[in-house]
């Protein structure tokens, strides 16, 4: 039963030619397949690793600026390669200085808030979190993995992901209803439970093949683009490359992972907030029985929250709104980009947990209320 429904989601030809323009756009419209990823592979920087690489030291921050303040005083011509990795090493010298500051601020906070509240428990999770992180920050080499997670955050591939679900799974229920075959189907023995069941879980596993073809293709172009993925075993702070985007959106990160830790948490964090949207999908499906109305609704429940945020309302109740969304949930490396916990029951909990415990919730209340729905549904004639 369950294969049957799978095969009548996967047998849609329309549903594969959007696949297939999808999977083109970015294999070979891609800006990650040009100039920059040249430079990425250059062997200069492979030659400059040998002195500056590795965990950022005092010597090597010092080292760094002397060089700049030469170069910028016209007394030392260097390199570009040889001053973007001198950058590097100066931005990571700063972020040290303000992880220490930053665990110092904590240690007071503890001493002033009172044992048992909020407050401490807040600052003292924090701090745990940051004094397991050691030295994170340095020169890596990360070429391939820095374009692996280039696709994981942008809107665009949220935006792919978006458009495969909503075309694959508005059908489920709806085309039962357009055929008029729904009320035959929930007129026989199992029709309100096991057919329930497999619609749901095709759903789901059809959600799962996307995803990892998606991703798939993704790891396989960039081998073939960076030429490797070494550097696996840096911290995750080094995402992304400073070298080349001059971006610093994980240097507050307080996770302590390396990047292929850090990739494999993005990777499972992301599928279940696909699969719990696919919940979402199947549900309205099942409610409107339309399949234009389901994925217009669907998508549009997806959007608002980047509407909001476009018209300036991100503040208040709005905020909490923009921030426990389904766009945020897919859009998962966010999630990881600073220390943000939220206050449960006096205890301090992880936005990126706190995301998965609401919407686990959310997704089982969508499914009990499936069965409701259909246990008191009447077979019309």
């Amino acid at each position: 039963m369950i294969r049957h429904e799978l095969y009548k989601i996967l047998s849609r030809k329309s549903l594969w030619l959007v696949m297939g323009g999808c999977l083109a756009l970015f294999i070979f419209f891609d800006p990650r397949s040009s100039g920059s990823n040249e430079t990425l592979a250059d062997p200069v920087y492979e030659s400059l690793y040998a002195d500056w690489g590795g965990a950022v030291t005092p010597d090597k921050v010092d080292a760094a600026r002397e060089a700049m303040r030469a170069s910028d005083a016209g007394d030392q011509s260097l390199l570009m390669e040889e001053g973007n990795v001198q950058y590097v090493v100066a931005v990571a010298g700063n972020s040290a200085a303000e992880l220490v500051e930053r665990k110092e601020a904590l240690v007071q906070s503890l001493e002033r808030e009172p044992t048992g509240t909020y407050a401490h428990r807040e600052s003292k999770k924090e701090l745990d979190m940051l004094n397991a992180l050691e030295n994170p920050y340095g020169f890596y080499l990360v070429n391939g993995w820095n374009s692996v997670f280039a696709l994981i955050e942008p809107f665009f591939s949220v935006l792919l992901l978006a458009i495969m679900i909503l075309l694959g799974v508005t059908p489920v229920y709806a085309e039962e209803y357009t055929k008029r075959t729904a009320g035959l189907i929930l007129a026989t023995k199992h029709g309100r439970r096991k057919i329930i069941t497999a619609k749901l879980i095709a759903a789901l596993m059809y959600t799962s093949i996307i995803f990892f073809l998606f991703h798939g293709t993704n790891l396989v172009l960039q081998f073939f683009i960076a030429g490797s993925f070494s550097g696996g075993d840096a911290p995750m702070q080094s995402l992304p490359s400073y070298l080349y985007a001059f971006s610093f959106d994980h240097l507050l990160a307080p996770y302590d992972w390396t990047i292929w830790q850090y990739f494999l948490v993005t990777m499972a964090v992301q599928l279940v907030a696909c699969l719990c949207f696919t919940i979402l999908v199947v549900f309205l499906s099942m409610l409107l029985k339309q399949t234009l109305f389901t994925f217009f609704l669907a998508g549009g429940l997806l959007a608002f929250p980047f509407l909001l945020r476009q018209f300036g309302m991100d503040e208040g109740f709005f905020a909490y709104l923009n921030s426990f969304s389904y766009l945020e949930f897919i859009r998962v490396e966010r999630l990881f980009q600073a220390y943000e916990a939220y206050n449960l029951f006096g205890y301090p909990v992880l936005y990126p947990i706190m995301l998965v415990i609401i919407f686990t919730f959310i997704s089982g209340f969508l499914i009990y209320g499936s069965f409701l729905y259909f246990r008191h549904h009447q077979v019309h004639r």
